[in-house]
């Protein structure tokens, strides 16, 4: 929603502090701000989470904790739905140490 930047990402934080607190299955987790903040498709983030399966994001896309952040979110005008997730068959990533 436009202008309500730094709420999201401020709702989008969650609390990674202690193990107890990270989903099963979950690898990595990125959120990333689109330079300007000013799209004409209106979107101003990007999420990308690593999963060890569907089954566990699925889990947790199933999860009270999880409906609840959404719902607030929501309430508060942070954003106008349930996010869509896309789904990716595998990320090749390749490194070394003489850089990309």
């Amino acid at each position: 929603v436009e202008g309500m930047a730094s709420e999201f990402e401020a709702a989008m934080d969650p609390d990674l502090a202690t193990p107890m607190s990270i989903p099963e299955g979950l690898k990595v987790r990125t959120l990333m701000r689109r330079k300007g903040l000013e799209a004409d498709d209106g979107f101003t983030h990007n999420s990308l989470s690593i999963w060890d399966s569907e089954e566990a994001f699925g889990r947790w896309r199933a999860s009270l904790p999880r409906a609840d952040a959404i719902r607030k979110m929501m309430d508060s005008g942070i954003i106008t739905g349930p996010p869509s997730p896309l789904f990716f068959d595998g990320v090749l990533c390749l490194e070394s140490n003489q850089g990309p």
